[in-house]
C-alpha cells in the first residue's frame, strides 16, 4: 500500500530527483518556505524511507531513494480528512455525526 505524504513531502522528493543528492541548504532553494520548514520536511523524507541522508564536512547531504515513487504513489486529489486520534482512526466528522445522532448538547459542533 502507498504511503499518503504531503504536498511539501513530495516537493521535496521532486528537487532531490532533479538536482542529486543536495544539502538542505540547496533544497531550501527551490522551495518557497523558509529554512527550518525545509529541513523538516528533509529529515520526514528521510524518517518515511523516501529519501536517505549522509554527514558530509559536517552538512546533511540528502538522496532521494530510487523507489519513492512507488512507496508513495500517484498524487492524490480530494479534500483532505482531519484525524483526531490516530491510533483509532476516529475523523473529526465520524465524531460530529457521532454527536449530532446521539441528540446531545455537543451536537452540531
Amino acid at each position: 500500500m502507498a504511503a499518503r505524504i504531503g504536498a511539501r513531502i513530495r516537493e521535496v522528493l521532486e528537487i532531490l530527483e532533479s538536482r542529486g543528492p543536495s544539502t538542505m541548504r540547496e533544497v531550501y532553494g527551490a522551495m518557497p518556505c523558509n529554512v527550518s520548514n525545509t529541513s523538516k520536511y528533509c529529515h520526514r523524507a528521510v524518517a518515511l524511507g523516501l529519501a536517505t541522508t549522509e554527514i558530509v564536512e559536517l552538512k546533511h547531504v540528502f538522496t532521494a531513494a530510487p523507489d519513492w515513487r512507488v512507496k508513495v504513489g500517484p498524487k492524490e486529489g480530494g479534500k483532505k480528512v482531519e484525524v483526531i486520534n490516530k491510533n483509532v482512526g476516529i475523523t473529526a466528522a465520524v465524531i460530529r455525526k457521532r454527536r449530532a445522532d446521539a441528540g446531545n448538547v455537543w451536537a452540531g459542533l
